[in-house]
């Protein structure tokens, strides 16, 4: 069996551990783990949150944030079911494969890079901190404030295209705009259009392959039935979006732009969730994120997301 964790409980996984004693516990959770047939894996979505905390020295968040990095790799290390250079992959990188049978290779080196810098940080001593910058010489920070920003003014765009369009505000006709097929494109370009970027970026695609003159375009419609294809092969990145669309419209009042930012690194994860098997081994994805388990509990499919305590509980007692 694999195990994901997200963020939180990642960071719920070490928050009881002194910082000298990550070392020992990491042996001792690995060959539990072992015993258990468990195998954790990571991903560098989880890793980059963390390493956010790491730039300033005075972020509240640093020491669990550092602790969690080093909880985390260790624990992949020592376990003997793992392979340690192997990570899971990013949804522009699953997309560029599904869509046009391509790589992405900048996109992966800035991952091996987050992924690299992550063992220093498990390997060297307690107070050590690597350089934490990215390929392109930008800065981790730099490059998640960006991607936050960019999708809080995206979420507020399209509520207020739903406002225009639902005005009457009742939430039947709020729910089935939610549930339209027009919604499902919105939402799935707003992932997809990533993925198209960075490849013609690096001259994979043309570079008008974006450019729609008209709403009949022959390309609008080939867009169309590629973003079709990630929504029904992802589902759970969709589910996680609509809710978070639902949940501003049933509490009728505005999400804070900090809570509205953090919930796309949840939105990215959930392209791991659909994945109930790898190599036909069950996979488990622990979190305590409310909203994505409000949408494990609203769709059966989704029994494999689960809380940290339902997880320990379950598996590790």
């Amino acid at each position: 069996m694999n195990i994901i964790f997200d963020t939180n409980a990642s960071r719920k996984y070490v928050e009881n551990i002194l910082i000298d004693n990550i070392d020992e516990y990491a042996k001792i959770k690995a060959k539990e783990f072992d015993d258990k047939h468990i195998k954790l894996l990571l991903t560098p979505v989880v890793l980059m949150e963390l390493q956010y905390h790491l730039v300033d020295i005075k972020d509240r968040d640093y020491s669990i944030s550092f602790k969690t990095i080093k909880a985390l790799l260790l624990t992949n290390k020592f376990q003997t079911l793992t392979n340690n250079d192997c990570y899971l992959a990013a949804p522009e990188i699953l997309i560029a494969r599904d869509l046009f049978g391509l790589t992405i290779p900048g996109r992966e080196d800035m991952y091996s890079s987050i992924m690299h810098s992550s063992r220093l940080i498990s390997e060297e001593s307690n107070s050590y901190i690597p350089k934490l910058s990215l390929i392109n010489g930008g800065t981790i920070k730099d490059y998640i404030d960006n991607i936050e920003n960019g999708f809080a003014i995206q979420i507020n765009g399209f509520l207020s295209q739903t406002l225009e369009k639902c005005s009457d505000l009742k939430q039947e006709t709020i729910s089935k705009f939610i549930q339209s097929k027009h919604t499902d494109f919105a939402l799935t370009l707003y992932i997809v259009r990533t993925t198209y970027n960075l490849l013609i970026q690096e001259n994979q695609l043309p570079k008008n392959y974006l450019n729609i003159a008209h709403p009949n375009d022959p390309n609008i419609q080939k867009i169309k039935k590629q973003c079709e294809f990630i929504a029904t092969r992802y589902p759970s990145f969709l589910s996680l979006f609509k809710e978070l669309i639902t949940r501003f419209f049933q509490s009728q009042k505005q999400l804070t732009t900090k809570k509205m930012k953090n919930y796309i690194w949840d939105i990215l994860l959930m392209f791991n969730v659909n994945n109930l098997t790898i190599q036909k081994e069950k996979v488990l994805f622990i979190t305590d994120d409310k909203a994505m388990l409000l949408t494990a509990k609203t769709n059966d499919e989704y029994s494999n997301i689960l809380t940290y305590d339902e997880f320990k509980n379950s598996y590790l007692i």
